[in-house]
């Protein structure tokens, strides 16, 4: 897809005639006009960015900046070279479009709620990266609508997560193809940031993943799993309690309600009826399959790779073990040693919908698990509660966070000294992780930590030894299954 060509709501265009007979309009109703539009919101961004790009100027990074670049007439002439939606999904698939347009519009009002509450400079760019958060479903909607219409009827199964259908129906995740989308396209950086989930440790990237994933909720009728972390995430990021958290909310769903039909959706319901807990549980449909070949081409990439090519390394290894071991969730995070060692996370997968776990930060004093992992290279198994010395070392924080008790966890060491450490799980209890799965990501575990230790063609001999030295203590230390 060369540009964004996301097919364009009903009555968008007549909106826009309607607009332009108004011989006082202003580019904040325009903005206001293509705000309600994700698909044509994507198009005007794009085209004014691009035509700025021709005339130096200030970047283009909100709506309203769009809209007074192009008028109104531009704005509905790219509006009617949109596909339609009802033309080019039919009966059958509109619906499901229809839900996502609605969230991503009511993802846009939170974010600029959002934005107002913590008093940003730029609410308008915080809106648009809200609004635009769902952009890879967009543009997979526009190229692949049977594929996503198996994944739209796929979430409506009970015990189906978002991530695990994504992997089924396209062997990776949504916002994966959003993130490559964003930069291809130049779109404004806001938006690329927060597409990426390891920024969930930065505040304006944070905020506009949380509108995103509160008006997923929203749109769902709070009856989605992970409610009461995102709401109490969402909470602490405003410095609010929750009775304050929910006027702030349901100020924002009024004015979506008010419109919301043009979704084809009924009124969302008022977030101070909803009970501040969680859905109950279900058991997952299914548990992610490994795929072998996908482990054996990233085994291959490995052994090509060198210490050079850090991120590349990061890269394969924890997509060897997402895709390749079919592990849910897996994070690499770097050794931080200023001002006191901590762990924070630097890569993730699996992860998408999940901001409180990508802002994994954990600190090594006090003597836990994690600490004693990072004194040596070692892999660990936790099996369950039964294996109770190494469970109660687990962090209160780690156990509220995961949700699980069986995980790996391998500590990387470079040249003897720690870098980082890798976690990963299948999220659910049921979807245990049996002994070869443990081989298999000791393995390569083993295999990254050569990678990060190999030099360039051109060694010395020294440089030889040196990783050779390395290869062998990361084969002697990557074999624990007990408490550390």
């Amino acid at each position: 897809m060369q540009k964004p060509e996301f097919p364009c709501l009903p009555n968008t265009i007549a909106r826009l005639k309607k607009l332009a007979s108004d011989p006082k309009l202003s580019a904040k109703q325009v903005g206001r006009a293509v705000a309600t539009d994700p698909a044509l919101a994507a198009a005007v961004v794009y085209h004014a960015i691009h035509v700025q790009h021709r005339h130096l100027g200030n970047p283009i990074s909100t709506l309203r900046q769009a809209a007074m670049m192009l008028g109104i007439k531009t704005v509905t002439e790219l509006a009617e070279g949109l596909p339609q939606a009802a033309e080019r999904l039919g009966a059958g698939r509109l619906p499901h479009y229809m839900n996502l347009m609605g969230r991503a519009a009511l993802g846009g009002i939170l974010a600029l709620t959002v934005a107002y509450e913590r008093r940003d400079l730029e609410p308008g760019e915080v809106a648009l990266a809200g609004l635009l958060s769902p952009l890879g479903e967009l543009a997979l909607w526009a190229v692949s609508p049977a594929e996503m219409e198996t994944l739209s009827s796929l979430l409506g199964e009970p015990g189906v997560q978002t991530q695990e259908a994504e992997y089924v129906v396209f062997g990776t995740g949504i916002e994966d193809a959003g993130r490559t989308l964003a930069e291809a396209w130049d779109l404004p950086e806001l938006l690329c940031r927060s597409l990426e989930p390891t920024n969930a440790l930065q505040p304006r990237a944070l905020g506009v993943m949380l509108a995103s994933k509160i008006a997923w909720h929203a749109v769902s009728h709070w009856q989605k799993p992970g409610l009461t972390s995102d709401l109490r995430l969402m909470a602490g990021y405003l410095g609010m309690n929750q009775s304050g958290l929910a006027v702030l909310v349901d100020d924002a769903l009024l004015e979506f309600n008010n419109r919301c039909q043009d979704y084809g959706l009924a009124p969302i319901p008022m977030l101070r009826h909803v009970p501040f807990q969680e859905p109950k549980a279900q058991e997952p449909a299914f548990c992610l399959a490994p795929q072998p070949d996908v482990y054996g081409r990233v085994e291959q990439r490995l052994v090509s790779l060198d210490r050079e090519q850090h991120d590349a390394i990061i890269e394969s290894f924890i997509f060897a073990l997402h895709r390749g071991l079919g592990l849910n969730r897996v994070i690499y995070a770097r050794l931080e040693r200023d001002p006191f060692p901590m762990l924070i996370a630097e890569a993730v997968i699996g992860t998408d919908y999940e901001p409180e776990f990508n802002r994994f930060k954990l600190s090594l004093e006090g003597g836990h698990l994690f600490s004693r992992l990072m004194a040596k290279p070692m892999a660990f198994r936790l099996k369950g509660r039964n294996q109770k010395a190494a469970w109660d070392l687990v962090p209160t924080e780690i156990h509220n966070l995961i949700g699980t008790d069986q995980f790996l966890a391998c500590s990387i060491f470079v040249h003897g000294r720690a870098v980082g450490l890798v976690y990963a799980d299948r999220r659910y209890p049921s979807c245990e992780i049996d002994e070869s799965t443990f081989d298999r990501f000791k393995q390569i575990c083993r295999m990254a930590v050569k990678a990060l230790s190999r030099a360039p063609e051109a060694e010395t001999p020294a440089e030889a030894e040196a990783e050779a030295e390395a290869e062998a203590e990361a084969k002697e230390n990557t074999g624990s299954d007990g408490a550390a």
